[in-house]
């Protein structure tokens, strides 16, 4: 039976082949709808354009060293990542009302934050942030969606946090948190190369993704 990191490999390649078309499909409104003469062609080119994502996104995935690395390493990363990307995507949905898009958001990112810390959180919300500065018409339905977000995910987060907390006091969560920040600031994971370091491998290792 695959292990729990090729498990989490196997469901990220198949969220981004049926996701992958969404991103990139331009809704138009009723009266645009209505007013579209059906053309062969285009449905054609849609067809071929949905197959080409449908299938581009997996492939380029799988054609990069680290992915492939992770996927057989058994260390958790691969299911950290997938619920990060799951929590990116459901923020990005445009369908639905915006409390629905950040309960959703929200706890994918509040299983993020269980599975490796608080980065789970803050880097769905960083994307969210550069996503609202790019678009601002999405501005207020991201901002309807924060509440929402945010109350979920520490919601889930808590699910492990609080009883660990009232069982063992403070002391377990403020030296994670300090052990988190000791991570961004200096060298105590293992390596000492500077910080643009993850930046330089991801992109070498994730190529052409």
């Amino acid at each position: 039976f695959p292990s729990h990191d090729s498990q989490a490999g196997m469901i990220t390649l198949w969220v981004l082949y049926w996701q992958a078309p969404r991103l990139y499909q331009k809704p138009l409104s009723e009266s645009q709808t209505e007013a579209a003469p059906h053309d062969t062609a285009t449905d054609e080119a849609q067809k071929a354009t949905d197959t080409l994502h449908h299938w581009g996104w997996p492939l380029m995935l799988m054609s990069g060293i680290l992915p492939f690395m992770y996927f057989r390493s058994g260390i958790i990363d691969p299911w950290f990542n997938l619920f990060m990307l799951l929590s990116i995507l459901a923020m990005s949905q445009t369908e639905g009302t915006a409390r629905g898009a950040g309960l959703k958001s929200g706890a994918w990112a509040g299983l993020a934050v269980l599975t490796k810390g608080p980065v789970g959180l803050l880097i769905p919300g960083l994307v969210a942030a550069w996503m609202l500065l790019r678009n601002p018409n999405l501005r207020r339905r991201g901002l309807s969606a924060l509440p929402f977000f945010l109350c979920t995910s520490l919601l889930v987060a808590s699910l492990w946090f609080l009883p660990e907390t009232l069982k063992n006091g403070l002391w377990f969560l403020r030296s994670f948190l300090v052990y988190q920040w000791e991570l961004l600031r200096q060298p105590v994971a293992g390596h000492e190369q500077p910080w643009f370091y993850h930046f330089v491998v991801v992109f070498l290792g994730c190529f052409p993704f």
